[in-house]
């Protein structure tokens, strides 16, 4: 609490705001702290939350975003990470998911595409590949089997054909 010269009484000291004994104000909380009604100090928030000065609380952080001890706001994870709820840091994709930027959650691949970790998109598996959902690679075709882009299995040469490893076509037998 605190009182002005002359007063005939002290004043409590809003939520937010803070005083030392003997005062004669009560200086604000700064951004990333907060104080109850009567307080005669700040508390720092906790990471994975947040406050505005002069706050009488402190918010934890969206999914998708985090922050450090004593920060006045969260910071917003980068594609190719995640966040849930109330974060200090942001966690890394594993490879064969990925993620947009701010997200909660990774995302698998899905067959036909693949990924790294930390990865903010899937890449495509090309002609004479596939993955299956969740790869962190694409697997080449062997000799007598091909596909396309974007595929999820292999496909066998019908008789009468063939193909040499990581083929997008069989070839057709010549005669004799």
């Amino acid at each position: 609490s605190y009182s002005a010269a002359g007063a005939s009484s002290c004043t409590t000291c809003s939520a937010g705001s803070y005083s030392a004994a003997a005062a004669s104000s009560c200086p604000t909380c700064s951004a990333g702290s907060y104080s109850a009604t009567g307080s005669s100090s700040c508390t720092t928030c906790s990471a994975g939350s947040f406050s505005a000065a002069a706050a009488s609380t402190c918010t934890a952080c969206t999914a998708g975003s985090y922050s450090a001890d004593g920060a006045g706001s969260c910071t917003t994870c980068f594609a190719g990470s995640y966040s849930p709820t109330g974060s200090s840091s942001c966690t890394t994709c594993s490879a064969g998911s990925f993620s947009a930027a701010a997200a909660s959650t990774c995302t698998a691949c899905t067959a036909g595409s693949y990924s790294a970790d930390g990865a903010g998109s899937c890449t495509t598996c090309s002609a004479g590949n596939y993955s299956a959902t969740g790869a962190s690679s694409c697997t080449t075709c062997l000799a007598g089997s091909f596909s396309a882009i974007r595929a999820r299995s292999c496909s066998s040469c019908l008789a009468g054909s063939y193909s040499a490893a990581a083929a997008s076509t069989c070839t057709a037998c010549t005669a004799g």
